[in-house]
This record gives C-alpha cells, structure tokens and sequence, in this order.
C-alpha cells in the first residue's frame, strides 16, 4: 500500500520548491515591513543611499516583486531602516504565512493599543469625578459662606457624600483653605466607619438564625468583628463599611459641623 505521504506525480508540485519561494517570501516580508513603518519606496531608497546602497524607487519596487536578487549585506540594512530583527527575513514559509503573521502582529499591537486607550478612559473618568467633587464641595462651601444658612450646607453634603463617598473627604486643597486639617478630616472617617460598623454587626445580630450575606461571606463578618476589635482590616473592608448608610450619616453629620465652625472662624478672624 503506498504512504500518503509520499511524493506522487499529483501531488509533487503541489509546494513551490524552496529556490522558488524564498525570494517570494523576501520579497513580501520587505514590503509588509515598509508599510508597516509608513515609508514610501522613495524615502527607502533615500535612505539605503545614505548607507552607501546606490540605490533608486525602482530598486525598490523590484525588490518587493521579487524581481531583482537581495544581497546579505541590503537586507541588514533594510533590516535596520524597518527596524526589524534581521531574522524576521529569513522566514521559510509562504506568502500567506507572512500575511498571516504579519496580521497577527498588527492585531496584537492593537489589542495593545485597547488596552492602553481603556486605561486612559479609567483614569480620565477618576479625574473627571475628582474634579466634580472638588467643584461640589468648593461651591458648597462657598454657598454657606455668602449665606450662613447651614440647612443648605447639610444638604448639599448629603448629596455629595451619597454620591461620591469618601471621596468628599480627600480634597486637601479645598479643605486647607478654610482651616480643616487632616487629622479633623481622619477623625470624623474614624468615628463614621465606627458607627457604620456598629450598625452592620447590630443587623448581623438581628438575623443570625436566617440565611444572610453574611452567612455567604464570613470573611465580611470576621473583618466586622477584627474592626471592631481595633485589630488591622483590608482597604476593601473600610470601602464596603464607606458605602453603608451609617458612614454616610455621620460622615456628613460630623464633617458639616467642621466646615462650619472652620469657615464661622474664618469668618470672625475677617471681621
């Protein structure tokens, strides 16, 4: 029984032989690399000149169709000019395999390039609520200060704390200029998740013997108990305590009585 694999009067020249390809194969790499680098024939040409290559747009062009045989010595030249590793021309496959593989490249580097655009998104989005925080919070104040009418502040920073959480309480600048430090600031975030602690072990408590979240996750019930301990807890566990009502209430409370008896001091030192 013959082997399929061997070679039969059908089949023989079915792959180009090698003598035959390569230079093909050259011949696209080169181009593939040019354009990828934006160059025009005239601008390679320039520069293999430069690089003592008497070069012209024509030799160009008959060296990416394969028209012309490609020295060692030009295609290290080339090499360095599409800022290529040399090996990258010396690829045995086909035509198709360089499309391929070039397709691949392009689309690695673009999936690269999502990356870094979505990175940028993230951070222009944390920047945008930074600043409307800051904006927020600054009129707020500036509000109370022309009105004296402390009804309006609290609600004001009761929007602003439910909105953008702690947030609110990390803008030195504005803090710093009406004379909140921040040890003030530290202390009225302490005492919040304190109490917004209090109030999930007090609901724990209550619904101990019925299936509840934390039934699902201890792990949020023993960093209850460590916090309330004074024992060390995960940033991401003083984030879930920060977004409860509890820290929101007496976050906004305690830190709408700072303001204003910062900016009521202000006020008095003025007069």
């Amino acid at each position: 029984m013959r082997d399929k694999r061997e070679s039969t009067q059908f089949n023989a020249g079915g792959r180009e032989p090698m003598a035959g390809r390569l230079p093909k194969v050259l011949a696209a790499r080169l181009r593939s690399a040019r354009r990828a680098v934006g160059l025009s024939q005239g601008a390679v040409a320039d520069a293999m000149r430069d690089r003592g290559f008497t070069w012209r747009q024509t030799t160009v062009a008959k060296t990416e169709a394969a028209d012309r045989p490609v020295l060692f010595a030009e295609v290290a030249a080339l090499a360095q000019i599409y800022k290529r590793d040399f090996n990258y021309f010396l690829y045995a496959g086909t035509e198709l395999d360089v499309l391929v593989d070039d397709a691949s490249r392009e689309l690695d580097s673009i999936k690269h390039a999502l990356s870094e655009t979505a990175s940028m998104l993230a951070a222009l989005k944390k920047d945008r609520r930074l600043y409307e925080c800051t904006i927020g919070v600054a009129t707020s104040i500036l509000r109370y200060r022309n009105t004296g009418d402390s009804g309006v502040l609290l609600g004001d920073f009761r929007m602003l704390v439910e909105r953008y959480g702690y947030l609110c309480m990390t803008l030195e600048d504005v803090y710093d200029s009406i004379g909140v430090t921040q040890d003030q600031l530290h202390g009225v975030d302490q005492v919040a998740l304190q109490d917004s602690a209090r109030r999930e072990r007090a609901y724990y408590d209550s619904v101990i013997r019925t299936k509840t979240e934390y039934g699902e996750s201890p792990e949020l019930l023993q960093g209850l108990l460590d916090f309330s301990d004074g024992k060390p807890v995960s940033e991401s566990l003083l984030d879930v305590l920060r977004e409860s009502a509890g820290w929101v209430d007496t976050a906004t409370s305690m830190l709408v009585d700072v303001i204003i008896s910062a900016v009521d001091t202000q006020l008095k030192a003025d007069d």
